[in-house]
Formats: structure tokens, sequence, C-alpha cells
């Protein structure tokens, strides 16, 4: 070979294997701030370029050396198996982007991710030999120990992020820590000048794990340190016996919290998560599956099952208005998602890998302890994670694990290579060529793509940003970029229609510019958030988010545009189509009824009260369909009977002070003074500055006799509201010894924050 051809070869193999360990390094540990999504999305981008720059130079060697090694092992059948089953479940998908891209849905579970995960493994099986493989282990203990240091310290609030570990959730990041205690005892086993850092770090594993105290990663500990310490009896020449007993008192210790269940008063608390239970996953999921039997709804399309499959009895639990995008674990979350294809060939891996690994250990008879140990560290390892796929969810950097170990398996088990030659005439040459060729565009094409969607999800970060800090303008323009860069990015698209319709609101309310301008702005903005929720469900019209949004935006414009009423209906019906035992949406639209029949009644009473009755079916206790009933009552003329509704609304939203303030003024007009006083003062015992609250108190008082107590408050009112020329009026008239009303067209309440 040419010295320049072996030059590049050298160069070539360098960035194909260093890319590769960079990736185990750094996949654990790294977030950027620079998004929404901090963690998975980052993750993504990582995994991608890495992936796909081992892979170019990878292909590049081979086409210069004109040959390469492909390993043997049957498991790469199933490692295929699984990525074309992905393709078909992205292709039938009820949300195609989402499935293929990810974000934002499961970016875990979308095609993109499985495919650099798969690549990841194929290049791992290729390109590593075992002194390679020991070499990758350390890095991902040095990642993980730094992953652990980084949520120690936010434990105890000494890092200024908002980020509570590199993983995931808390129940993710323990899950990531038992996966790594067998890789801390193996180097511990063999490497004795680690043996003050891996003790520190196994304490810090133990002090976490303690924190968390989730019953299910005491379980996953038992299943690891059962293995361990039977793999390490079995070859005891492996292992020292003051070893064992660190897997010995961490089994001790599981058995121990999940026997007692101690609380531990010293340590933080540990962080709240909320998740499916077991029942109602399996029964949703398997609703689900009836609908799309072989590929499933779609990878990462959980949260549209959970939408359309969840029982009424949902409703009745404190958290009924959140849509969950996993089931209780990633299991259950891929049978209706990745249907009965996806999770047999996935269930096949996780058999196939672990057979074949248990009886190399059990058998293997030559070899060299280190690597034995490091060996089963990975085993047992792919055991607790394939164990945990079961018990709870997962997210990228836990199947990122879970690839790279069953690679690391596949490379012990299975180390024969077959070498293909190509010839420079040969068919086969060019068909490897043009094969190279073709994954090479497409392999560049999706950097570009991800390059592209990047930098639309930095922009819209920034636009989130802006907007908390009250800057709607320059939000709107930063994610008017990110829709123009991501136009199939339906959260883009409902994000910035919102912002439009609420920049409308400031507008029209701005008494600084003239009305013509006024008006020119305002149906500009209007017409453009119209837009842009119309767009969003053209997008995906599968997510019930989209028409959700569409109707909301359309329900505040009834009386103002043109046939809103009609066309706010139709998008919460189709909301209701997607999300059928959600109160909500009947809600919404009996609340577009509501504000018609301050147009014309006719029918629109009727057909609100309809609509409120099957909100209040789903939930008895929903305030907001509740409030909405008092309003049909009272518009009906049923005093009694909207005073009772609202009262029922109060019980259900105790702190819900708008509503309290409704009942007080329904009190008020029916001149029930003693019932108007309690809520009014209620109100105020929660929120003394409730100028509302002060003003009808005021009101309230002169009813009952009790003028000194009217002018106390009404003066409150005035200090709140310095020049609002009705409180003014109202102040003098009580101190004149007149009706506090007199000469006053109405008594409508002050606005709010002054």
């Amino acid at each position: 070979m040419p010295k320049e051809s072996s030059s590049a070869v050298r160069v070539c193999n360098f960035i194909s294997k260093y890319s590769l360990y960079s990736l185990i390094f750094l996949l654990p540990v790294f977030f950027a701030p620079a998004t929404s999504n901090l963690l998975d999305f980052n993750k993504q981008a990582v995994l991608l370029v890495f992936v796909f720059l081992s892979l170019f130079a990878w292909m590049a060697r081979a086409l210069l050396e004109r040959g390469f090694s492909l390993s043997l092992s049957r498991i790469n059948i199933v490692i295929g198996a699984l990525l074309v089953s992905s393709l078909f479940s992205t292709i039938f998908s009820v949300s195609r982007y989402g499935s293929f891209w990810g974000w934002p849905q499961n970016v875990s579970q979308s095609f993109i991710t499985i495919t650099g995960l798969c690549v990841f493994f194929f290049l791992l099986v290729n390109i590593f030999s075992k002194k390679d493989v020991i070499w990758s282990l350390i890095l991902l203990a040095v990642s993980g120990v730094l992953a652990l240091l980084f949520a120690v310290l936010q434990i105890f609030g000494l890092l200024p992020l908002n980020l509570l570990n590199t993983v995931g959730s808390g129940s993710s990041f323990g899950f990531f820590i038992i996966v790594l205690i067998p890789l801390m005892v193996a180097l511990l086993a063999r490497k004795k000048s680690l043996t003050i850092i891996v003790s520190a770090v196994l304490v810090l594993s133990l002090f976490v794990l303690i924190a968390l105290n989730f019953p299910f990663l005491w379980w996953l500990i038992i299943i690891g340190m059962v293995l361990l310490i039977a793999f390490g009896m079995h070859k005891r020449e492996h292992y020292d016996n003051r070893i064992l007993t660190i897997p010995m008192f961490f089994l001790a210790l599981a058995v121990f919290f999940i026997a007692i269940k101690p609380s531990i008063g010293f340590l933080p608390e540990p962080p709240i998560e909320i998740n499916l239970l077991q029942k109602p996953s399996i029964s949703m999921g398997f609703k689900a599956l009836k609908e799309s039997p072989v590929f499933g709804s779609g990878l990462g399309t959980f949260a549209y099952d959970f939408s359309k499959y969840k029982a009424k009895e949902f409703n009745s639990s404190s958290f009924w208005g959140m849509r969950m995008n996993t089931a209780s674990s990633k299991v259950l979350t891929l049978i209706p998602t990745a249907g009965v294809m996806g999770i047999l060939i996935f269930l096949s891996l996780i058999v196939w890998v672990a057979y074949s690994a248990g009886k190399y250990f059990i058998f293997s008879k030559k070899e060299d302890p280190f690597v034995w140990n490091m060996a089963l560290a990975v085993f047992i390892g792919f055991c607790i994670l394939s164990v945990g796929f079961f018990l709870t969810g997962s997210n990228l950097t836990i199947d990122f694990l879970f690839f790279f170990f069953a690679a690391i398996m596949v490379l012990l088990i299975s180390p024969e290579k077959k070498s293909c030659k190509l010839e420079m005439s040969s068919l086969s040459a060019l068909f490897t060529t043009f094969l190279f060729t073709i994954i090479f565009i497409f392999g560049l094409g999706m950097l570009i793509l991800m390059g592209q969607k990047y930098t639309a999800e930095v922009f819209y970060a920034s636009g989130l940003r802006q907007a908390e800090q009250g800057n709607i303008d320059q939000a709107i323009s930063s994610i008017g970029k990110a829709v123009g860069l991501n136009p199939d990015s339906d959260l883009y698209l409902r994000q910035i229609s919102q912002l439009y319709a609420y920049r409308s609101v400031q507008i029209a309310n701005n008494f600084d510019i003239s009305d013509e301008e006024k008006s020119q702005a305002v149906q500009m903005l209007i017409g453009n958030a119209i837009n842009a929720a119309k767009m969003a469900a053209d997008v995906n019209p599968n997510n019930v988010d989209n028409w959700s949004n569409k109707g909301d935006i359309l329900q505040s414009l009834v009386g103002a545009v043109q046939n809103a009423a009609e066309s706010a209906v139709s998008a919460y019906d189709q909301a209701i189509i997607l999300d059928p035992v959600n109160p909500y949406h009947l809600a919404q639209k009996a609340a577009v009824y509501l504000a018609n029949a301050n147009i014309s009644e006719e029918d629109n009473l009727s057909l609100a009260r309809e609509e409120l009755n099957k909100a209040l079916e789903l939930k008895p206790d929903y305030a907001t369909a509740l409030y909405q009933m008092s309003l049909v009552l009272e518009a009906e003329g049923k005093t009694d009977e909207a005073i009772k509704s609202l009262e029922d609304s109060v019980r259900a939203a105790p702190f819900d002070l708008g509503l309290t303030f409704q009942l007080g003024l329904l009190y008020y007009n029916n001149e029930s003074y003693d019932k108007a006083q309690q809520a009014f003062e209620r109100i105020l015992s929660l929120n003394p500055n409730y100028s509302n609250a002060l003003y009808y108190l005021g009101l309230t008082n002169y009813k009952q006799g009790k003028s000194e107590n009217a002018i106390e408050n009404i003066t409150k009112v005035l200090e709140l509201n310095q020049d609002n020329e009705t409180v003014k009026k109202v102040l003098s008239n009580l101190k004149a010894g007149k009706p506090p009303l007199e000469d006053i067209n109405s008594a409508e309440p002050v606005e709010e924050g002054k």
C-alpha cells in the first residue's frame, strides 16, 4: 500500500475509533442549556454526530484498504430486524414527523435515535478489539463518576443549574447508577490502585440511592448483586472474597429498605415523579394495540394512545389534566407504540444476548481475569437493564447503555469475523462503493437536517425565555425563526399562535397609539394567530393539543371574527374525538356557546348546558364546568340554582380566588350580604391586595349598614388603584353620606394588579 494511503488509513482508523470513545464518554454527562429540552435532544445530536463521523471514517478506510471485516454474530440479524421494524412503525405512525425525529415527542424512541444506536452497535462489534472494550468501559466509568458528582452537588444545591442530573429523572439516574455498580466492583477487584477512588464512588452511589429511595431500584440492586455474588463465587480465582462483601452489603441494604421501608429524615426530600401505574398502562396499551397490532401507533406516540384510551377513572386523580408520554415501563410503552413486531424483536434481543452471554460466563475456561471481571460487570449491567425495562421507563442514556453492553457481549461471545476483499474490477467492489455512497449521502443529509432542527430549537428556547421576561415581540421573532427553519414542528406553530393572540390583547389595551393603528395591528396579529393554529393542526392532525389550542384561540374571538364560534366548536369536536374522556374540551365548547349566547341566545344556552352536563358526568368536581353551569343558570334566571352550582365549584377548587369572587358577586346581586361578606373576606385572608374583593366588600358593608367599614375598604382600594376615577367617586359618595354608586353608571370591578 502506498505511504499516502497508509497514512490515510491510520487517520480513518483513528477517527472511527476515537469518535466512539468520545461518544461513550460524553453521552451520559452531556447537556446544553441553549435548548428547551436540556438532555435527550442534545444527547441525540451528540449520538448522531459521532456515530456518523465514525461510520464515514470506517467506510473510507474500507475503500482505501479495499476490504473490511464483519462480525458473523447472528444477533446482527436481530439488530437489523429491529431497525426495519422501527422504520415501518414510523411509516405507519399517527405522527410520522415525531416518530422519525423524536422531539417534541419521546426522543429515545424515535427512528433516527434507534438508527444511531443500531449503527453504534454495528461499529462497535466491527471496529473494537477486547483491549478497546476495556478502555471504553473505563471511559464509561469515569463519565459515570462525573455524572454522580454533578448529581450530588445538585442535591445539596451547590450548582446554580435548573437540572437535577445529567441522565434524566431521579428514577432514571438511580437506574443508571445501579447499572454502573458492578463495573465499579470489577475495577476494585483488579485495580488496587483505584481503591480509594472507587470506594468513594460506591459511597456516593449509596448516598444517592438512599436519597432517591425508589422501591424498584432496590429490587434491581437485589437482582444485580445476587448475580454478581453467584458468578463471583463460581469464579473465585477472579474475585477476592473481601470484594464480594461489597455486593453482599448492597444486597442486605436493599432487602432492609424493601422490608422495613425506613424514612431517613436528615436526607433531602426525594424528587416527586408522576408515572402511570402498571394496571392502567396495560389496559391502555392493549386497547391501542387492537387498533394497530403489527407496527403499533408509531414510535414515541404513547401520549396519543394515552389521550385516546385512558379510563374515565383517571379524572378522579389529582393529575387528571396531564398527558403521560410513557407507560409505567419501557416494555409497556413499546407494546402500543412499536406493535407486536417491535416488542417481539426487542424481547428477542434481550433473550438472545442474555442466554448466550450467561452460557459464556458459566463455561468459559481460559480468559484474562481482568477482562473476565469487566465483561461480567457488563453482563450483569445488561441483565439489570433488561429487568428494569419491565419495571420503569427509559431514556436515551439508558438505551445507549443497553446497546453498548449488548455490543460488548457480542464481541466476547462471537469474536469471529469475516474478511471481505474488494477487488478493483469486481462487482462486489462496485456494489459496496455504491452502497457506501448512498449511506454517506443519506447520513450527511441527516446531519445537515439535524443541524437545522437544532438551530431551530435554539431559537425556540430563546423565544420562550424572552416571553417569560415579557418581551413578546422578540419572542415572536425568535420563534418565527424556529418555525422558518422547522415548519413541521407543531409545537413551534402552536406556541407562536399563542404569542400572536397574547400580543393582540396587549395592543388592544394600549391607549398610547391611535385607534386606526391599533385596529390594523390587532387584525394582523389575530390573523397570524389563527393561521398558525390552523397550520399546527394541519401539520399534526392527531395531536389533541393542536385542536385544543385552535379552539381556545377562536373561542377568544367569538363576536370579533366571523364564524369564529363555528370554527371553535369544530376544533373542540376534533379534540374530543382524540381525547374523549377529558372534560376540558367539553367545558371549552360550552364556553363558546356561552359567548355566543351574549350575541344571540337562541339555543346556545341549552347547547352549553348539554356540553357541561357531559363534562360533569366525566368529572363531577370539575370546577370550571360547575362555574360555567352557574353562568348558564344565572342567564336563565335561576339564581338559586346558579348559586348552588358555584358553591359546588368553590368546594371543588377552594383556592381558586376567581371562583370565590364570582360566588361573592352572586351573593351580592342576590342580596345575600352576609354570605357575600364571608366570600370576599375569605379571598382577602389569602390575598389582602385583591382589589375587586376589597371593592365589593366595601359595597357589601354599605348594604349592611356598616358605612365606616365601607369607607375603610374603599380607601384601601384607592391606595392600590390611585388613578381610578370610579373608586374616587365611590369614596367621595360614602364620605358625603350618599349611596356609593350615586351618579355612577355601573359598579364595574377595578382592574387588578395596580
